[in-house]
């Protein structure tokens, strides 16, 4: 660096799931590394996540962004028809934005998915691997003007961060091909290390869910109903704050919540890991290099994208939830391997560095 002035750093990641929150640990982990101030601005589980993460940081609560789901399985059909109340909270986020800028005195800030995080007053970075939105033959007619909205807030800002590698075996594939102006690979992101000695094998099957209701329940409950007529042991964590009122059976045992820090030994002492084909999730199973079946939200084009593209691949193997079959699946992940995970924590490190000696 140039010359070190510790700087206050807003990061602000997006409340669908807890993906966008978890995704951001590396990046609030390596800012306290350098000294630097964070504050953190988000909403809904994704607070409470980061909350428990990093008790003794500061928090500020943003507008939700609470997207209705259905199980139709039109996921982007619904985003589309909901499109005027998300944007009505995009609007809300970026007025909030300028009060807390002026009340924290913010020098840069990072923001994960929100579009309304942005200022001209302070220089911002925006994450994504979703440059070149994906809406399915259904909605084609869509696509271009929808990624127009999409380039359009993008370039609100300095740099688009795309946590991702370089080259025709990245995991994000085309959604990150566009040729977007300040778009820069800073490598895949994921809060966990693979370091040390692994730990025994305590489970033939973790089952990691996530995402919007009501199709975390659905899952949950296809996922169970499959787990009982098999003996092998099997841990199902909800990946949910309220509390599971039914009890653990001889074969299951039922987390509702776990720490990033006891996730990752959990992962480490599991045989296979299914879930939900959630774009950090997938960084996290090639960080620790573990097999794992992917079970796209239904109609959530981006996930559907992503696991034909893995198992294009031959990374992981995955399945659409109305023809999932746990024998079938746990028989064929064993043929899939994830890559060799391109994770560099100092590439990380030496991004933040540039950006603050550029724009700070």
């Amino acid at each position: 660096m140039v010359g070190f002035f510790s700087k206050t750093v807003l990061v602000a990641p997006l409340d669908w799931g807890l993906g966008h929150a978890t995704r951001c640990i590396p990046i609030i982990k390596t800012l306290i590394d350098l000294n630097h101030s964070v504050i953190i601005a988000s909403s809904s589980s994704a607070l409470t996540l980061l909350q428990n993460e990093f008790p003794d940081l500061l928090f500020e609560k943003l507008s939700e962004y609470n997207p209705t789901y259905n199980s139709s399985g039109q996921f982007t059909l619904s985003m589309l028809q909901q499109s005027p109340k998300l944007l009505k909270t995009i609007f809300y986020e970026h007025r909030q934005l300028q009060a807390l800028i002026e009340k924290h005195d913010i020098d840069l800030i990072i923001s994960d998915n929100r579009y309304g995080i942005y200022s001209k007053k302070v220089p911002s970075i925006f994450i994504t691997h979703q440059i070149n939105l994906q809406l399915g033959k259904n909605l084609s007619l869509f696509e271009k003007p929808v990624n127009l909205i999409n380039h359009y807030f993008i370039g609100k800002h300095k740099e688009c961060w795309v946590p991702d590698v370089r080259g025709a075996h990245k995991i994000s594939g085309v959604l990150s091909s566009n040729g977007i102006r300040g778009k820069r690979f800073i490598g895949p992101l994921s809060r966990f290390t693979k370091n040390g000695d692994l730990p025994d094998k305590k489970y033939h099957l973790i089952v990691l869910l996530s995402g919007q209701e009501p199709q975390r329940t659905e899952l949950e409950s296809l996922i169970l109903n499959e787990v009982k007529n098999f003996p092998f042991s099997c841990l199902l964590i909800r990946g949910s704050f309220t509390k599971y009122s039914e009890k653990n059976t001889n074969n299951i045992e039922i987390r509702d919540f776990v720490s990033a820090k006891e996730l990752q030994h959990l992962l480490l002492s599991s045989e296979i890991i299914l879930s939900r084909a959630g774009y950090s999730s997938i960084m996290d199973f090639i960080r620790l290099g573990k097999r794992a079946i992917l079970i796209p939200t239904p109609g959530q084009t981006e996930q559907e994208y992503l696991a034909k593209h893995l198992k294009s691949l031959g990374y992981f193997y995955s399945v659409e939830q109305n023809k999932f079959s746990l024998k079938v699946a746990i028989d064929q992940c064993k043929k899939f391997q994830p890559p060799v995970s391109d994770q560099r924590e100092s590439l990380l490190k030496e991004e933040i560095e540039r950006v603050i000696d550029l724009y700070c």
